[in-house]
């Protein structure tokens, strides 16, 4: 839940996302915290980059997650962090790997 330009939410129950998807509350409620973005994209980096991620990589995600948030997509923000950090941890992923694009068509890059 977005409280200004440099100020999110970050906890919020999943079950409560679809619930206020139309009529964002303007008050902090008890029990809820308030992170500043940019300690937020911080975080997501410094978090990233301990399981071997590049930094600019790291960076690059982070943004894409906190504009999740920032949209209201809570199930594709911060909510996804822990799920990439496994994936570097167990080498699901090339921390370091370049997309490579193969194939165009039209607007679809393969």
């Amino acid at each position: 839940m977005i409280r200004s330009a440099k100020n999110l939410l970050v906890s919020c129950p999943r079950s409560a996302v679809f619930l206020r998807a139309l009529s964002i509350p303007t008050k902090v409620q008890p029990g809820e915290k308030v992170v500043e973005i940019n300690e937020m994209r911080r975080f997501m980096v410094d978090c990233l980059k301990a399981v071997g991620a590049v930094e600019a990589h790291a960076r690059q995600l982070a943004d894409v997650l906190i504009e999740g948030d920032v949209r209201g997509h809570y199930s594709h923000g911060l909510n996804r962090l822990d799920m990439y950090v496994r994936d570097c941890e167990k080498k699901v992923v090339n921390t370091d790997g370049v997309p490579k694009i193969l194939k165009l068509y039209g607007t679809l890059a393969n």
